[in-house]
């Protein structure tokens, strides 16, 4: 039963240390983490702006943002978004080929507990000469 009760607080005291070093870490909330674009013609500018907020406490910082390939044109912001502050990430996306069915990731790089938070994109790209639907 000591046996028992050293891991309980050992338990404890884990779980305490956990949520204070969470409590210190800035927290990326997105409004929408998906955006379907819809049908859109290859070649064409679409953009869409992911907006977030600093649930956090401490500043939150964007050092990157990885996507799947070149099409796909990130903006974020180059300073600190303090704890409560809201912010945007806005996307351009220019399909080229292949047409059809298109699922794109973003990562957001940050300074968060878990260092990344990902994005979503689809569209249905058609050729330039076709309408859409």
């Amino acid at each position: 039963d000591s046996k028992v009760s050293v891991l309980n607080e050992n338990l404890s005291k884990l779980k305490k240390e956990n949520t204070e070093l969470k409590a210190n870490y800035p927290v990326l909330k997105f409004k929408k983490s998906h955006h379907n674009f819809g049908q859109i013609k290859m070649k064409s500018e679409n953009e869409y702006v992911f907006r977030f907020t600093n649930t956090g406490n401490s500043p939150l910082v964007i050092t990157g943002v990885d996507v799947d390939c070149s099409c796909t044109v990130p903006k974020y912001p180059d300073y600190a978004i303090m704890p409560g502050e809201e912010g945007k990430i806005t996307l351009e996306y220019i399909p080229s080929i292949p047409t059809g069915l298109q699922r794109k990731k973003i990562g957001i790089l940050c300074n968060t507990l878990k260092g990344r938070v990902d994005l979503t994109t689809i569209a249905e790209v058609l050729d330039a000469d076709k309408k859409k639907k």
